[in-house]
This record gives C-alpha cells, sequence and structure tokens, in this order.
C-alpha cells in the first residue's frame, strides 16, 4: 500500500476532530480580596474579574455543571468560578481572552439576577424554562418570589478577545448577594489544543517514517 504524507497527516488530525468537543475553561486561580480569577481554555489564557468575584473551584472536582438536562455539553467533574449580582446597585464583569475565541459558550449556574451583555446577541442552547434568554439578557428567577435560581447555557455569537457585562440581582438577598457559578467553554475547533498541533508533528514524522521505509524497501530491491 502507497502512503502520502497528505493521506497520513489529514487521517490523524481527522480522527481527532471526530473526537473534539466542546472544551473548558481550566481555571487555576482566583483571588477573592483583588474581584479576580484566571485560568487557560486549550493554549488560550482566559481572566475574569470586576464587580464581586466570591468563590471558584480550582480542583476539576465540581460536578456543578454535570446535569444534561441544564447544560450542554453538561461537565461531570470540573472547575467554576462564582461572581455575583447586587439588589442595590449594578456589578460590571469583564472576561479577556488572550486570543480571540469564536461563539464562545457559557455555563450558568443558580441565576436569580438578570445578566446583560451589550452589543451582543445570545442564543440558548439549553436550560430551565424560566432560564431566560432575550436579546442581549439572561434572566434567571427569585427564590423570593416563590422560584428557584435557574440553569442552563448560552452562546454568544461573534468572535471576542473581551466580553463585558453587567449583573443585577432579583431581589435584596441576604447581605445584598446573588451567587451565580460561571464556566467558559467553546468550541475545539475555534481553540486548538496542545494536542492538536503535537499530533499534527506526530502525523508528519509518522508519514516521513513511511517513506523512509519505503525508500529503503526500494533501495533494497536493487
Amino acid at each position: 500500500m502507497r502512503w502520502h504524507v497528505g493521506v497520513v497527516v489529514g487521517l490523524l488530525l481527522a480522527s481527532a476532530s471526530a473526537h473534539a468537543t466542546t472544551i473548558f475553561t481550566d481555571w487555576t486561580s482566583v483571588d477573592i480580596a483583588g474581584n479576580s480569577a484566571s485560568g487557560t481554555l486549550g493554549t488560550i489564557a482566559v481572566a475574569i474579574s470586576g464587580g464581586d468575584i466570591s468563590f471558584a473551584v480550582t480542583s476539576g472536582s465540581s460536578s456543578l455543571f454535570a446535569d444534561p438536562a441544564h447544560f450542554t455539553p453538561a461537565i461531570p467533574s470540573g472547575d467554576f468560578v462564582e461572581f455575583t449580582g447586587s439588589f442595590t446597585s449594578t456589578f460590571t464583569y469583564t472576561i479577556t481572552f488572550s486570543a480571540p475565541v469564536a461563539n464562545p459558550i457559557l455555563h450558568v449556574g443558580s441565576l436569580a439576577s438578570t445578566i446583560t451583555f451589550s452589543g451582543i446577541t445570545l442564543t440558548k442552547i439549553s436550560g430551565e424554562p424560566e432560564f431566560v434568554v432575550t436579546g442581549s439578557t439572561v434572566t434567571g428567577e427569585s427564590p423570593l418570589q416563590g422560584g428557584l435560581d435557574r440553569n442552563g447555557t448560552v452562546l454568544l455569537n461573534g468572535t471576542f478577545s473581551a466580553i463585558t457585562f453587567t449583573v443585577d440581582a432579583l431581589d435584596l438577598y441576604t447581605n445584598d448577594r446573588d451567587g451565580i457559578a460561571l464556566q467558559i467553554g467553546a468550541d475545539f475547533s475555534s481553540v486548538p489544543e496542545p494536542a492538536v498541533s503535537t499530533l499534527a508533528g506526530t502525523a508528519l514524522l509518522a508519514a516521513h517514517g513511511l517513506r523512509s521505509r519505503k525508500g529503503r524497501r526500494i533501495g533494497a530491491r536493487r
């Protein structure tokens, strides 16, 4: 069988693509005093700051986003950052990426606030009926009005290096805070992971080896 470099590379990368899914941020640090958190999304550095960053799980041990009825795709075990909404004042947050990210998705958990992404059109991917996405806003439901905090996934349409949003709690909670869990993801194709470049290099080396062996067999027949 004759193999060509392009065929080998294509087959190996196609195999990787077939298994590619949404990847999520590996949150590595949180500074509660400084109201910020940071991590990586594949090869891209991610940070969130502003308002009130109150908590984070960086050990990969949280099952908060594990319910496939609410989150797409569900995360059996992972990280998250908690930011808050206030009833008495509007909090502003900014997410930054070290390189542009296309159509990022946000898992939003325990939402009893309105989140507004000014100038960004949102698409609801999944979530409870009371997790309402309209235009540039996402709204949960207030437990103080007889409901429950709500959960879901939204997609931000466009390509972004920075995303700014505001949060307003729906009711006056204890300590005037509505804690909201967040995880940030993106399609594998828009955020290359280190494994992809490694695989490409492996494919090229493998193809070179095939060509070399083919050359030796040809030479042996002389």
